[in-house]
Formats: C-alpha cells, sequence, structure tokens
C-alpha cells in the first residue's frame, strides 16, 4: 500500500537532516572530480506503523515491515529548499555573482530558495524595521524541527547577503542576522503564538481584522505597522 503523506512526513522528521552549505557543495555536479569527497550518510530504518487488523509493523510474512531510507535521500531531501537546480554558484538562484566556478558569471534561474524568500520579504518592509526583523527571524512549522535546519539557512542568508547584488544592501547587517530562540519547538509555535495574542483581550481589538471588514476592503490588509495604537 502506498504511504500516507502523514507517514511520508514523519519519515522526513525522523530520518533527515540539513548539511552545512560547505557539505552542499560537495555533492555529485556541484564541483570538479578533483575536490574532496563528501561522505554519504548511513541509511536508516523506518518502521512502519500499524495498518488494518496486523499488529504494529508486522507484514504479511509475519516479519516486522520497515522503510529503508537511503543516505543520498536523508540528507538530500532539503537541498530543494537552499538551491534546486543551482549550478556552479553555490546554490545562490538567479543573478549571484562572483567566487562561483563558472568565472562569476550568472545563472538563468527561476527557482527562488528560502533564504530568498526570506530577504525579498525584509526588503519590502521599511528601512527602519529591517534590523528588528533580521535580528528575530522566527522559524515555525515541522520542517523547520529538521537537524541542521536554523544553521543552514542562517548561512545561506548571510552568504546571499555578501554576494548576492540584489540583496548586497543588506549586507551591513549579515553579522547581526539571527534566528530567534524561542523556548516552544519550531512545531507548534504558531499555535502558541496565536494562543497568546487570542488571550490578551486589551490588544486584540486593536491588532486584528474583522472578516466583514476584511471582505469590505476588497480582501485587502492594511500594513500592521500603520495600525493605531493607543
Amino acid at each position: 500500500a502506498l504511504l500516507s503523506p502523514a507517514v511520508l512526513e514523519d519519515i522526513c522528521v525522523r530520518t533527515c537532516f540539513v548539511q552545512t552549505r560547505e557539505q552542499s557543495l560537495r555533492r555529485p555536479g556541484r564541483r570538479s572530480a578533483g575536490d574532496a569527497v563528501q561522505r554519504v550518510p548511513l541509511p536508516a530504518t523506518y518502521p512502519l506503523p500499524a495498518s488494518g487488523g496486523r499488529k504494529s509493523g508486522a507484514g504479511g510474512d509475519g516479519r516486522a515491515a520497515s522503510v529503508r531510507v537511503d543516505g543520498e535521500v536523508r540528507v538530500n531531501a532539503a537541498e530543494a529548499l537552499f538551491g534546486a537546480g543551482a549550478g556552479a554558484d553555490g546554490g545562490l538562484g538567479a543573478g549571484a555573482e562572483g567566487g562561483g566556478g563558472n568565472g562569476g558569471g550568472e545563472e538563468e534561474d527561476d527557482e527562488q530558495t528560502l533564504a530568498m524568500a526570506v530577504l525579498e520579504s525584509v526588503l519590502a518592509c521599511p528601512v527602519d524595521l529591517r534590523v528588528e526583523l533580521l535580528q528575530n527571524i522566527v522559524v515555525t512549522g515541522g520542517t523547520a524541527m529538521l537537524p541542521g535546519f536554523g544553521a543552514r539557512l542562517l548561512e545561506e542568508l548571510r552568504v546571499l547577503m555578501r554576494t548576492h547584488r540584489r540583496y548586497v544592501k543588506l549586507k551591513a547587517l549579515a553579522a547581526r542576522t539571527m534566528l530567534y530562540q524561542s523556548p516552544f519547538p519550531a512545531s507548534y509555535l504558531s499555535w502558541v503564538g496565536g494562543a497568546i495574542m487570542g488571550t490578551l483581550e486589551a490588544l486584540l481589538p486593536e491588532r486584528s481584522l474583522a472578516r466583514e471588514e476584511y471582505l469590505a476592503n476588497n480582501r485587502a490588509v492594511a500594513d500592521w505597522t500603520s495600525l493605531p495604537v493607543d
């Protein structure tokens, strides 16, 4: 039987991890054959949950049913977030400059990495807010629970700000960029934030938008920085 999306997600979270940027550059096809060879992680075994009337992990012959996750899959599953389809420019994507094996040329690539999406959001905000935003990046969701995810994201952000011509205007903020260290797990951090916000009865009316008002305003939401605060 096909694995359900929930099981696939659990397999990813429990067996996969995010490698460093330097390790990613050593992947096959990223550098010449003369460079150091990147070691492939050992495969992992994931026991399948119970299905129907059979016991947990029991196959048709009575043996434990499990899925073998290859080492390449474990280490490369998250690479799509940080530079899928990137070439010798080191995974910086479209418009990257300098330092790459292609002599500093630009790559024609329509794909946007996760780090690029973060920086695009920062650039869309007022200049005086960018320092505070980059110093308090909050990462939430199950994917953020992958070992090495936060360190890799921070590394990619700093590299982009120092080398990518679109984001070099943020270069002075690269060393000050940090991820917010939450006391709660990233997997349910959004729920915790919403729950806390919902308990602040004095602040909620000023920082919320009723559905009726949202629909009457052509489904537009005002910039939160322009909302009046007493």
